[in-house]
Parts: structure tokens; sequence; C-alpha cells
């Protein structure tokens, strides 16, 4: 009997605190320009998407180097979507992480104790990482980018493909149809629909695994076809 399959934490290991740190150093070198608050402030996403793309580059299929499906999807210039798979091994399974969005919100420097366009440590054992978009959201752009070139690494056997959505535009609605709501209308999102998706997105302090997220499932009922129009013959199902 073969033996069984170590579990996937097993298989995959930890992540490396150095690589992330190293990642999101460069992502919030460009929060400057990735500002959202047009007319006056248009984020350039692009800047990160392309950061992404090299830190994935040497386990995707575009340099033979590895499995990982690498797409970038841009719908106006300089503001890209990326969109990263991780094949299963069963077609239909999935699972999702979307919602690690390459735009920040404005900031004052003037209004701050330190730079907030480029990526600080507070403390000696410099466990607490500053800077425009530390929480939201380039560093969950970081550190799921890191999660797909672990899997890319690794080569773990899964079931379920792994496929992360990195969007533009997601801290300002006057401009529509280049982010997720482009990527939704061109049908590219479709086929999250068979799977568990995690919203990836927090404004807060506080570690967060998904700040929404959805299950498909479908209802199937047996029984007799009847109708009724008296309320007091009826079961309350809520009951």
């Amino acid at each position: 009997m073969a033996s069984p399959a170590p579990p996937l934490k097993d298989a995959v290991g930890g992540l490396d605190r150095d690589p992330f740190v190293a990642l999101l150093a460069k992502l919030i070198g460009e929060s400057q320009r990735l500002q959202n608050d047009p007319p006056a402030l248009v984020p350039q996403e692009d800047l990160v998407a392309q950061h992404v793309v090299d830190a994935l580059r040497p386990v995707s299929t575009d340099t033979g180097g590895g499995p990982l499906v690498v797409r970038k999807v841009s719908y106006t210039d300089g503001r890209s979507n990326v969109i990263v798979e991780y094949p299963g091994t069963v077609p239909g399974r999935v699972v999702s992480f979307v919602g690690m969005h390459m735009d920040v919100v404005p900031a004052n420097p003037s209004e701050w104790d330190f730079d907030p366009f480029s990526l600080t440590f507070e403390g000696d054992d410099k466990e607490k990482l500053r800077g425009r978009g530390t929480t939201d959201c380039l560093g969950h752009v970081a550190l799921v980018t890191q999660l797909m070139r672990r899997l890319g690494e690794v080569k773990p056997p899964l079931k379920h493909s792994v496929i992360a959505v990195f969007i533009a535009n997601e801290e300002n609605s006057s401009v529509t149809g280049i982010g997720v709501d482009g990527l939704v209308k061109d049908g590219l999102l479709d086929k999250l629909k068979t799977g568990p998706l995690f919203w990836i997105d927090t404004a807060d302090k506080q570690p967060c695994i998904g700040t929404g997220g959805m299950i498909p499932w479908h209802l199937k009922a047996t029984g007799k076809l009847f109708h009724s129009g008296l309320a007091h013959k009826v079961l309350i199902w809520t009951h």
C-alpha cells in the first residue's frame, strides 16, 4: 500500500521572511505613484504588476522553469491586473484568492512621522513594518505572490487549481471597468465560481486570512409539488 501524501503544510513548508520583505520594499517604493484619487492622482498599478510578474517568472511557464500560468490584463495604459494559476490535476476544482489590490489611498508626507512612500521598521527587532500600503494592500500582494512562488517551486500534487487575482482600481469607484469589474465582465473569473473564493484585503493592523469569501452550493429537494394560498396551512421552515 502506498504511503499517504504528507499534509499540504508540510509539503509546501513555511514562507521566508526575507524575500517577502524585499518584495514589499519594492512595492511600497512605488506607492507614491499608486495613490488613487483621480483626476489629480491616477495610480500606475502596472508598476506593482511588473514586480509580481518578475518575482514569479522563474517558476512560470513563460520561461519553462515552472508550472505557474501568469497573465497580465490591462484595460487602460499603465493599469494592469494579474491572474496567476497553479494548475491542479482535476478539471473544475479550484480555490482562489482575489482582491489583493495594487493601488493605495493618498498619503500626505507632512502628516506622517516617517516617509510613507518607503518601507521602514519600528523597533530594534524590526518586526513592525511601516509604509503606505503595508496592510492595505501591498502587504497582501507581496504575501500572496510569495505563496504562489512557493507553490511553483515545490510543485505539490494538488487536485484543486490555486488561482490568485491581483487587481487594479480598488480604492476609487469614479473610474470603472479597469479592475475586478472588467475581469468579471470579460468572463476571466468565471472558473472561480466552482470553488471557494477568499477576498484578501484589510485596512486593519491584525493578521488577515480573508475579509470575505464565497462557497457555491446546490440544493436539491424532493417531495410533492403543490400550492397553497393559506398561510396557516403551510410549514414555517424557519422555526
